[in-house]
């Protein structure tokens, strides 16, 4: 995780002066809804796809006048799949000496590709005395897709006898395939003498089914 911190300097006494003075980057796991921080994430620091987080930091007017309207613009570029959540981006007035805590929620979909993320958060004031851009760039990992395919099947058929036929599904991709299901159909004149349904539910990465 990187990120760049810059500070908005003014020698005019009666300005406002306007910068980031800390910043914090979470992720939280979508699925649990844990909260959990990128330092102790698998100690990765990796945005997952299906993962939601915040970016927080705290915004300081060290400056001797009153800061108003200040507008708070996250974009994200990189990758694609992720978008921001609602969070407090116009505030009316921050006072000298004055702090605000900014948290910025954002949601990584399920087709996010693996890449970086680069995370610009930029600021406007109404007379101008915004401060710096702050940058965060994240490794994404794309959401490991299964594949389930069908291997073998064993059996043939016999005009006018009852057979039986033993299918094999394998999952030959590289993430976990959830509650997998199989349909068996069968062609004309051929009728089915048991279940044509079967829940074969989660199947692992490399195993096969019977």
């Amino acid at each position: 995780l990187q990120a760049t911190n810059q500070v908005f300097l003014d020698k005019t006494s009666n300005r406002p002066k306007i910068h980031v003075i800390s910043h914090k980057f979470h992720l939280s796991c979508y699925t649990f809804g844990k909260y959990i921080s990128v330092s102790t994430n698998n100690g990765d620091k990796i945005l997952q796809a299906n993962e939601s987080g915040n970016l927080k930091f705290t915004i300081n007017n060290a400056g001797k006048g009153t800061a108003y309207n200040l507008k708070i613009n996250p974009k994200v570029t990189g990758v694609s799949g992720i978008s921001f959540g609602s969070f407090k981006n116009n505030i009316s007035q921050i006072e000298t000496n004055g702090n605000l805590q900014i948290s910025i929620p954002f949601f990584a979909n399920i087709d996010m590709p693996t890449g970086t993320a680069e995370i610009k958060i930029s600021f406007t004031e109404a007379n101008g005395f915004q401060p710096p851009p702050v940058v965060v760039r994240i490794s994404t990992q794309a959401f490991p897709k299964p594949n389930v395919i069908i291997a073998d099947y064993i059996g043939t058929a016999t005009k006018g006898q009852a057979s039986q036929v033993k299918i094999y599904v394998q999952n030959t991709g590289v993430g976990i395939a959830k509650d997998v299901k199989l349909k068996v159909s069968v062609p004309a004149n051929v009728y089915p003498n048991g279940d044509s349904d079967f829940n074969l539910g989660d199947i692992s990465v490399g195993e096969t089914r019977e």
